[in-house]
């Protein structure tokens, strides 16, 4: 079986989009938690010498 068999079913589309939607969603709210916890904690995690 490859990936063609679900070529053009709804579900599988609507459930690849959810699934990349909160992809991107998680990524952005791990990024916001990484600096919000950086501020409070005065650790510049970011800063290279």
């Amino acid at each position: 079986m490859t990936m063609d068999s679900f070529w053009g079913i709804e579900w599988v589309e609507d459930v690849h989009e959810a699934s990349a939607i909160l992809t991107l969603f998680l990524v952005g709210f791990h990024i916001a938690g990484v600096i919000v916890s950086s501020l409070l904690c005065t650790v510049k995690i970011w800063y290279v010498q």
